[in-house]
């Protein structure tokens, strides 16, 4: 504590006073990003808004609650928060992340790639706008540039399995499923690698080469189940209808 005689200031205890207010502001933001983490949104929500009335003048809050609304699905009002906190700060790449997934869930498309690569414009170095945006870019069929977007995610954070996937689902939208095969064979079992290899080339056409794709993963694990509906749904599809007909005597 600094003495200037008489009059004198605790600015220790001032100190401390603002510390404690501080500590109990991140602790409830703390709480409220574990709480929507964990999709449990009805214990963020009362979270979100005490925070949003006691720092108004804060982006954070606004953004917390734009993520809560876009979780339940109450798009239009999600936006609204997410803009407000970009008025609050223009800079709140988080909030342009969330504002880019929103454009894409309502099919906003180039809306989208704007947010997203704003966002990784203000922080190059955070692995899951370089996914989100590689996402988008997939939305908007530009895989090539999706790809590019994924490795550089995975330069970041090398340890993300959903960006092997992405990576890999990406490279099999453009037929390269060489490269598909490498990436998912990373962070799947090989029969899943399969079906993920069925899954794609079925969307693509190709039901025959799907087809032995699902057999393959069904007969590397036995209880595949999604392997077995696959199977005897193309089975049927690919059998002539002629010969499904009910015998007539």
């Amino acid at each position: 504590m600094i003495n200037l005689g008489c009059g004198g200031v605790d600015t220790a205890s001032i100190g401390s006073e603002a510390l404690r207010q501080q500590s109990a502001g991140q602790l409830e933001e703390d709480l409220v990003e574990l709480f929507v983490s964990s999709r449990s949104f009805d214990a963020a929500s009362p979270l979100a808004q005490k925070l949003y009335r006691d720092h108004p003048s804060e982006a954070r809050p606004a953004y917390l609650i734009g993520v809560i609304l876009r979780e339940k699905g109450v798009y239009e009002e999600a936006e609204r928060f997410f803009l407000e906190a970009l008025s609050k700060d223009h800079a709140h790449s988080d909030a342009y992340d969330a504002l880019g997934i929103l454009y894409g869930i309502r099919g906003q498309i180039d809306q989208a790639l704007k947010a997203h690569k704003k966002a990784t414009d203000l922080k190059p170095k955070i692995a899951k706008y370089w996914h989100n945006y590689g996402f988008a870019l997939c939305l908007a069929q530009k895989f090539k540039e999706a790809i590019k977007a994924f490795q550089r995610s995975l330069s970041l954070a090398p340890e993300q399995e959903r960006t092997f996937v992405s990576l890999a689902f990406a490279f099999g939208a453009l037929g390269d499923y060489q490269e598909m095969r490498r990436y998912l064979s990373q962070v799947l079992t090989t029969a899943q690698v399969e079906f993920n290899l069925g899954v794609v080339r079925e969307k693509r056409g190709e039901r025959e080469v799907a087809l032995a794709h699902y057999r393959r993963a069904l007969s590397l694990h036995q209880n595949f189940e999604l392997a077995r509906e696959s199977i005897g749904r193309l089975e049927r599809e690919l059998t002539p209808s002629t010969n499904r007909l009910p015998k007539t005597h």
